[in-house]
């Protein structure tokens, strides 16, 4: 599985969902807008991580390849790909519900009774042997 996401550290070295506390990324890997080159921006905007390493992470898009062991399994196999999109993480979502507001509790509330359940973007699926 791949996620796309921003994981934020404080000045520690732990990972924080607290923006005032954020010094620094463990991991941004958001996928580029067309016409971005992670090359060629400045170090506030640059992927980290993997990411920035990643030959095939690029401008609008990037390929995710798995590799299965297959045993004595001779196929042919139905390989099928989902595209899911979640607008925020629980870690996120979890820290908002942790201040004594009423707008964090209000947000908190309306959190906790939605289905955890991301939406499918796009799906594929294809008919491949070894």
């Amino acid at each position: 599985m791949q996620i796309y996401e921003t994981i934020l550290e404080d000045v520690h070295g732990q990972v924080t969902t607290v923006l005032l506390n954020a010094a620094s990324y463990a991991k941004d890997n958001r996928l580029l807008p067309k016409g971005f080159d992670k090359t060629a921006v400045p170090d506030e905007v640059v992927p980290h991580g993997v990411a920035l390493q990643d030959a095939n992470f690029i401008s609008g898009s990037d390929t995710v390849t798995y590799t299965v062991a297959l045993g004595d399994a001779s196929g042919p196999f139905t390989v099928e790909v989902e595209l899911l999109y979640q607008p925020i993480a629980h870690r996120w979502a979890a820290n908002a519900g942790a201040y004594n507001t009423p707008e964090s509790q209000a947000f908190w509330s309306y959190y906790q009774r939605m289905p955890n359940q991301p939406e499918r973007v796009a799906q594929a699926s294809a008919t491949v042997s070894p």
